[in-house]
């Protein structure tokens, strides 16, 4: 007889605990409905396309697509080459290289005693 009350409390029980949970699972399953759908009303009440949402594409577009034009478009002028003057023309002749016309200098110059210190000026 011990084994029926047993048995008779636990389906007691458990039938409360069912009932319980089906409580909380319509409660919170109400609450989160409601919330979906004041998300999704939300949702398409926002999702109409602003102007910038289409214009920000295109005007980007239109600023890769010319800027890639002007890149690959032959420049115009091309830089001139550096004006030939007295002092290139005579940086540029054979005369100037001293260390074949004058090695006697470069010899009097290694045997000076030249002031490493500092410059001073007066």
């Amino acid at each position: 007889m011990n084994e029926h009350h047993d048995s008779d409390w636990d389906d007691r029980i458990r039938g409360a605990l069912d009932a319980e949970a089906d409580a909380v699972a319509r409660r919170h399953g109400d609450r989160l409905a409601e919330a979906r759908r004041a998300a999704l009303a939300e949702r398409t009440a926002s999702s109409a396309p602003s102007r910038w949402t289409v214009m920000l594409p295109i005007a980007a577009s239109v600023a890769v697509v010319a800027l890639t034009a002007a890149l690959l478009m032959p420049g115009g002028a091309t830089p001139e080459p550096m004006p030939m003057t007295d002092d290139l023309d005579l940086l540029a002749s054979e005369t100037f290289d001293l260390a074949t016309d004058e090695p006697a200098f470069y010899a009097w110059l290694a045997d000076q005693e030249l002031d490493e210190g500092p410059e001073r000026s007066g």
